[in-house]
């Protein structure tokens, strides 16, 4: 059976960095005549269904992004 799914990158803000003690995260940098820019880092998702059930991988690697599916894909044909 051929699955439907989508490889699309997402915007990662939870760096667990530069925090306060009041819980706020400050990680970031200021940029002139801007302000303060909240430091973020970009990774590959790969999801797809399997029997009503949605399937995620998460990396900053697309290779291994793509070595995942082809692997999934692999074990769980039907």
């Amino acid at each position: 059976m051929k699955r439907k799914g989508c490889i699309y990158i997402e915007e990662q803000r939870n760096l667990g960095k530069g925090r306060e003690q009041n819980g706020r995260g400050t990680s970031g940098h200021y940029v002139r005549g801007v302000g303060f820019v909240p430091q973020t880092r970009r990774r590959w998702v790969c999801e797809f269904s399997y029997h009503r059930k949605r399937i995620r991988f998460r990396s900053t690697c697309f290779g291994n992004v793509v070595a995942w599916r082809l692997m999934m894909q692999h074990r769980l044909s039907d």
